[in-house]
């Protein structure tokens, strides 16, 4: 009976530790593959007119404290046309922005990059509210431009997404 008794807890011991073993190997499988697997580089996202070029709606309209940085969404403020409002910056330096049929503040013109400054002059119509902005950040797919205006208390900060 002790014979058997031992036999039972040796396998016992056993199988925990051979569950403990896989355990652990596995552990050290994660580990190794988490380290070892490099995330793939991305393309750089540069600021010239071929990696700018595209069509971009404005999801984001902000007034940023001129003092203090602080910003305030005024999105809502923003009417239907506005906010259906496409702006296309052509590889030829066209642009076009375009709101709905109903709408009157579609327009033509011409845009440039003038190293991180986005200058636009469109006929007519709204287009040119982001005239003369500073590119905040550009990811390959949001176009954050910010107003610079020095002598008032705010400046407006427009957030644009490629379509």
């Amino acid at each position: 009976m002790l014979q058997r008794f031992v036999n039972l807890t040796c396998h016992h011991f056993n199988d925990i530790k051979h569950k403990d073993m896989k355990i652990r190997f596995l552990i050290g499988l994660i580990i190794t593959c988490t380290v070892s697997c490099k995330k793939r580089d991305s393309p750089a996202c540069v600021i010239t007119t071929a990696q700018i070029a595209g069509h971009y709606k404005l999801t984001k309209l902000e007034s940023v404290s001129y003092n203090t940085g602080i910003a305030q969404d005024l999105t809502s403020t923003l009417t239907n046309c506005e906010l259906s409002g496409i702006y296309n910056f052509n590889n030829d330096n066209t642009a076009t922005y375009s709101e709905l049929v109903n709408c009157n503040g579609s327009s033509s013109g011409t845009w440039a990059l003038s190293e991180t400054w986005l200058i636009t002059s469109f006929t007519s119509g709204i287009g040119n509210r982001i005239n003369g902005t500073l590119i905040e950040s550009w990811n390959c797919s949001i176009l954050v431009l910010t107003t610079q205006y020095p002598s008032v208390n705010f400046n407006y900060r427009f957030t644009l997404r490629r379509l």
